[in-house]
Order: C-alpha cells, then sequence, then structure tokens
C-alpha cells in the first residue's frame, strides 16, 4: 500500500537503498548508500556493470527526491582494421525526480527518470522506485540482533 509521507534528508542520509529502474523495456535493480555528504555510491546490480559511477541526492522538505546518477560504460572490439570502431567508453546521466511514500511499511520513493543529454531536450525515459533497505542489510550482515 502506498501512501504520501513527509521524509528530511537526516531520515535518507547514511542509509542502503534498491532502486528499481524500469526504462524502455529493460528493468534493473541496484543496491544504492546514500552517504551523508549528498553523494551516492551505486553497488551490485542486476543492470549492465558500469566501469565507473557517480551520484548526488537531495531531498526537500516536501519529501521530493532529486537524484542525478552517471555511469560510464565501454564497448566495443580493439580495431583489427582500418575500418573497425576499436573500443570505447561513453556515459550515461540520468536524473531522478520523485516524491517519498511508504511501500509496504518500508520508507521510499517512486517518480520518473530524465536523460540528460546537452544537445537533446530533456525527455522522461522511465520509472524509478526506491526502498529502504538498511534493516534488512543489517540483519543479513549480522549486525543487528535478531529477538527470539
Amino acid at each position: 500500500m502506498k501512501g504520501a509521507v513527509r521524509i528530511s534528508a537526516y531520515d535518507v542520509a547514511s542509509k542502503y537503498f534498491q532502486l528499481e529502474e524500469m526504462e524502455d523495456k529493460d528493468k534493473c535493480v541496484t543496491q544504492v548508500f546514500f552517504a551523508p555528504d549528498s553523494t551516492l555510491t551505486l553497488m551490485d546490480t542486476d543492470g549492465p556493470a558500469p566501469n565507473a559511477s557517480s551520484g548526488e541526492w537531495e531531498v526537500s522538505v516536501d519529501g521530493a527526491i532529486k537524484m542525478t546518477i552517471n555511469r560510464t560504460f565501454s564497448a566495443g572490439q580493439p580495431e583489427i582494421q582500418s575500418t573497425d570502431v576499436g573500443e570505447f567508453a561513453y556515459e550515461v546521466k540520468r536524473q531522478y525526480l520523485g516524491q517519498a511514500e511508504k511501500i509496504g511499511g518500508l520508507t521510499g520513493f517512486s517518480g520518473s527518470i530524465h536523460r540528460i543529454d546537452e544537445e537533446e531536450p530533456d525527455a522522461e525515459v522511465g520509472y524509478f522506485e526506491l526502498i529502504d533497505t538498511t534493516v534488512a542489510k543489517k540483519e543479513d550482515s549480522g549486525d543487528v540482533q535478531r529477538g527470539i
């Protein structure tokens, strides 16, 4: 069950979230850590693994979230003939705009994904959901004592 909820940056900082992205026909899930300095770290993913990634986040007083994630990928094959493209790297930049809500009793966010491209106008390319997985992650690692 989803419902609107008030949340602040304090409620998000130093927590782990599961990011579910739906873009075109593709769907992937990535573990994300929200650092207190408003940066974020991408962790395990079932989607394409980037060579490098970076990101920033902010939560407004009304519970809106804005995230920017940059991922760098490499593709291609070594150049053998002069007509071969060779190996190359490319960057994918996305902005995530959403609102806080309760998702199955957990704090989360949902909203839209936008392409960031200096040569083309902003375009909505998909949807996302973020769910706080901090307690589950601590339980899995044994950092939380289990009740009997």
